[in-house]
């Protein structure tokens, strides 16, 4: 048999926090979505978005070059 998904016994919100949680993940939907159909839909702002993570990418310890990022 292949792999398989198994969930905790107890969910990982607690009942007080739950509601904090689901506004949370829609504010970030409703903030994020058109420039993830963006991502979707248009190359050019995908390879920007692309170039801008690997820039955030953690870079190898012989790496001696100093560089500002934002990520």
């Amino acid at each position: 048999m292949g792999n398989e998904i198994s969930y905790p016994l107890k969910p990982f919100l607690v009942d007080e926090n739950r509601d904090k949680f689901w506004d949370r993940c829609l504010l970030i939907i409703e903030s994020l979505s058109s420039s993830m159909l963006r991502i979707n839909s248009e190359p050019g702002f995908f390879t920007e978005v692309f170039s801008e993570l690997k820039a955030c990418a953690p870079q190898p310890a012989t790496s001696t070059a100093a560089t500002a990022r934002v990520c």
